[in-house]
């Protein structure tokens, strides 16, 4: 079993359908932090804009 500490996970020990279901696990919470950083700026955008106009 390898740990690789620099994305603290276990390597070289998952099998292949281990390895897809991992890969295919990552690739969802690459998704949803995408939408989350969005919704992010977005918020970002409308605070700036709504004390824009105050100022």
């Amino acid at each position: 079993m390898i740990f690789n500490n620099q994305h603290k996970v276990l390597i070289e020990s998952l099998s292949k359908d281990e390895a897809k279901a991992f890969i295919k696990f990552l690739q969802s919470e690459i998704i949803r932090h995408g939408d989350d950083i969005q919704q992010a700026r977005d918020l970002i955008s409308l605070i700036k804009k709504m004390y824009s106009e105050v100022e």
